[in-house]
């Protein structure tokens, strides 16, 4: 078994900056009102405790929305919510709604990324009531959350397991699991010279068992390619330990 032991040559976690504007609230078979920026509050949370992003205070979002005149719900669009993300600082901006008609509720998540103002997430669940609101919440917040990979290094190779350098802190949690890669050739354009990709060449395959506060170790799933050695790159995929979801919640199909 490896030891969880931190090491002076790990690399610092970078989380995501992200800001969370209130979800718009559609449909005229509301039982309760104002559940848009409940549902964006819940998702903030959900943000917040997965440890993997810096989220900006919803207090400090609404100095700036009312010093640049802008009102929440009037960014509704890509480029609208680039350009609030570049005033903010922030990588990314993420929107929501919340739509009930008369059978059922759903949920709606997106993230724009400010640098490109293009939608690099979107994940939506429908329920039948607004009882099962937060719990749909939940799991549209996993959902998201997915489509941000931890990457960091093998610190460490042992029999049968390895030490990676992400633990509580960059919001690993058990059961995670990670590809095991190599950089190979730089990828450039024939023309221009311009490099475009660097070649990932995969050696192995990993599930985190235990995790500390900067570490964690996982249990060897397979191996290729000249096998896991230390200093080689991490990546998780998108199978990761959650939460069931509320038996009448699923996940849309929209």
């Amino acid at each position: 078994m490896c030891c969880l032991l931190a090491t002076a040559a790990m690399a610092e976690f970078q989380r995501t900056k992200i800001a969370v504007l209130d979800f718009e609230q559609t449909g005229d078979a509301f039982e309760t009102k104002g559940l848009g920026p409940i549902a964006a509050e819940w998702f903030t949370t959900g943000m917040v405790k997965s440890g993997r992003f810096d989220v900006v205070e919803r207090a400090m979002l609404q100095k700036i929305l009312t010093e640049q005149k802008m009102a929440a719900a009037g960014i509704v669009d890509e480029s609208s919510a680039a350009v609030l993300g570049r005033i903010l600082g922030v990588k990314a901006v993420a929107t929501g709604s919340v739509i009930k008609d008369r059978r059922t509720i759903e949920v709606n998540a997106r993230v724009i990324s400010v640098e490109s103002g293009e939608i690099i997430a979107a994940e939506s669940f429908r329920g039948n009531s607004e009882e099962e609101l937060h719990g749909m919440i939940d799991q549209l917040t996993a959902s998201i959350i997915r489509n941000f990979p931890l990457t960091g290094y093998v610190v460490k190779k042992a029999t049968g397991s390895v030490v990676i350098d992400l633990g509580l802190d960059s919001g690993l949690a058990p059961g995670t699991e990670f590809i095991v890669y190599r950089e190979g050739e730089v990828i450039r354009h024939p023309k221009t010279g311009e490099v475009l990709d660097v070649e990932q060449i995969h050696t192995g395959r990993l599930r985190i068992t235990k995790i500390s506060k900067n570490v964690a170790e996982g249990k060897i799933l397979g191996e290729e390619r000249g096998g896991i050695k230390d200093g080689q790159l991490v990546k998780s995929v998108r199978k990761e330990g959650k939460k069931p979801p509320p038996k009448s919640a699923k996940k849309s199909s929209l």
